[in-house]
């Protein structure tokens, strides 16, 4: 269950809030969900680095539609 939850951290798009969740777990730590965690950070993590270099592409797109 709680690996559902964290896996729910997943919808952030920006590397202040994949700071805040790794610093968060840092704090409190969830053994059980360790492998969850990392693979969370690093969606976060791509999602930022995605958005950053196609922000102008996407606002463009939907601009469009």
């Amino acid at each position: 269950m709680l690996t559902r939850l964290v896996e729910a951290l997943g919808v952030f798009t920006t590397t202040q809030k994949a700071e805040e969740v790794e610093l968060f777990f840092k704090e409190n730590p969830t053994p059980q969900a360790s492998r969850t965690i990392d693979q969370v950070l690093e969606k976060i993590k791509s999602n930022a680095l995605w958005l950053e270099e196609d922000r102008k592409e996407i606002a463009d797109w939907l601009s469009k539609t």
